[in-house]
């Protein structure tokens, strides 16, 4: 039994391995690659200059060949994120396609006002996008979006938004308990 354990274990471990040196990242290049395309970038959401970025950007989230990177600060609480697509040892800012609009899979990380507002995103199967603002006021919202990828652009899976959002958005609001509309599903 216990042969058969450390067997199992000694599996993991290699599968592992074998799959991180296979897809390893150059974080020189990543660097580069973040330095080259975010100095100076300006879009309809962010303005971000070179004094912005990180010194060391750090991957927070990876799946196949899309990898998730922290690489700027825009203010105390507040960083910037990107989606990449990692392919022949290149680096591609991913796209988001809502409706008939194109952009770059850059996204905002914040939180604050005791947590009353946050902003948050993860990679795992798919893309999913977090955010809520809850101070009781009408401006108040809480919403998940989900993502799927088609090979070329990530887009938005409704239906399973939804479902997100009902779940992301009842936890958030039963751990705040402010009496909002951002809570009324």
């Amino acid at each position: 039994m216990a042969f058969r354990r450390l067997l199992f274990i000694l599996f993991l471990f290699l599968s592992g391995t074998y799959a991180n040196t296979l897809h390893e990242i150059d974080e020189n290049k990543l660097k580069e690659f973040i330095k080259n395309t975010f100095s100076n970038y300006r879009s309809s959401e962010f303005i971000i200059r070179s004094d912005n970025l990180f010194e060391k950007p750090f991957i927070v989230g990876r799946s196949k060949n899309l990898i998730l990177v922290h690489f700027a600060s825009m203010g105390a609480t507040t960083d910037l994120t990107v989606l990449l697509i990692y392919k022949d040892n290149n680096f591609q800012v991913a796209k988001i396609k809502d409706g008939d609009k194109y952009k770059d899979a850059i996204f905002l990380v914040c939180a604050g006002g005791a947590g009353r507002y946050s902003h948050n995103v993860k990679l795992e199967e798919k893309l999913k996008v977090y955010e809520y603002s809850i101070y009781g006021k009408k401006e108040d919202y809480c919403r998940a979006k989900v993502y799927d990828f088609d090979g070329k652009f990530f887009v938005i899976n409704d239906q399973e938004s939804t479902i997100e959002s009902k779940n992301y958005c009842r936890k958030v609001c039963k751990e705040l308990d402010i009496k909002s509309k951002a809570c009324m599903f």
